[in-house]
């Protein structure tokens, strides 16, 4: 069996809000620069979702969504806020799934409002 190898974990302090936009890319690049930091083969740079929808535009604020009466009734049986179950349900639509894993979809939009997320990603508010 090979020796293992060290990992190391880095954050990269300074990088700014992300807003829709923004090149990402360009923006780690720099901060990697600008702390002396640079990057070799097999190096991994993860970047979490939340922060590449934000660059694309691919949010809402829950205060502009309109629960339908489907999101309603969910919400009611699982005690979800109606509004992430709306953002849920359009989500799970876009991916194109079952009855069965869109609520599933809303029960997990739920779940992120425990978070304390203040958006959720909804790349399709027009199929509301």
């Amino acid at each position: 069996m090979p020796a293992a190898s060290p990992v190391s974990f880095y954050a990269l302090p300074g990088l700014p809000l992300i807003e829709p936009g923004d090149d990402l890319a360009a923006l780690i690049g720099s901060n990697l620069r600008e702390n002396g930091l640079g990057l070799v083969n097999d190096d991994i740079v993860v970047v979490a979702q939340k922060v590449v929808s934000k660059s694309e535009g691919l949010y809402v604020s829950l205060d502009d969504v309109t629960p339908s009466e489907r999101a309603r009734a969910i919400a009611e049986r699982t005690g979800a806020a109606p509004t992430l179950v709306r953002c849920g349900l359009l989500a799970a639509q876009l991916s194109g799934t079952d009855r069965q894993r869109r609520e599933l979809a809303a029960a997990a939009a739920a779940d992120a409002r425990a978070l304390g997320m203040r958006g959720v990603e909804a790349a399709a508010l027009a199929l509301a």
